[in-house]
């Protein structure tokens, strides 16, 4: 009776040292935690539709710290993609935004996306650490039929010149968050 009791007592114990301990540290970080735990910092964001024709294809995300690197951007990628596309804001009216006082005290950084169709629609949900990497968190809106062409889209982070990811030279990766049936 009293080997039973001392069982129970450690039993009891150990369930209130487990529930005591809820709750004051963080879960370890794994590749679907952290992702859901992402914590961005949003920023203003500029998108335009820009169907790809031919050639390369831009980076999936390049950083632009410049006007310089701005207009090689747009030099070396013009032929690519149709930065006249007017179903959506137009890229080149997007780009002219940025002068030289912007890149001042701020940067870009630029998503392309390669939609599957394009009905979809992309949000910024800005960038975030997660673990040693950075993240643009990308919410997707996707129709509830499939039907349509292929494009892509370039979307225009405007971030300040104090951003870490900037600081650190840090590689950032898109993540793509599905929200079905708009």
């Amino acid at each position: 009776m009293k080997k039973h009791t001392a069982i129970w007592l450690a039993i009891l114990l150990l369930l209130c040292a487990a529930a005591s301990s809820c709750g004051l540290s963080a879960d370890e970080p794994s590749e679907k935690v952290g992702v859901a735990r992402l914590v961005t910092t949003e920023y203003p964001v500029q998108i335009s539709r820009t169907p790809h024709v031919t050639g390369s294809y831009a980076p999936e995300i390049s950083v632009i710290q410049t006007r310089e690197e701005l207009i090689r951007y747009v030099s070396v990628y013009e032929k690519c993609y149709d930065f006249l596309d007017e179903t959506e804001e137009m890229f080149y009216d997007v780009v002219s935004m940025y002068k030289e006082d912007y890149f001042t005290a701020k940067a870009l950084v630029i998503c392309v996306i390669h939609s599957p169709n394009a009905t979809m629609r992309y949000k910024s949900e800005g960038i975030g650490r997660n673990g040693d990497e950075y993240n643009l968190r990308i919410r997707v809106s996707a129709p509830t039929s499939s039907a349509g062409e292929e494009t892509d889209w370039h979307l225009f982070l405007e971030v300040p010149d104090s951003s870490p990811f900037l600081r650190d030279s840090a590689v950032i990766t898109a993540r793509y968050v599905e929200e079905r049936g708009y």
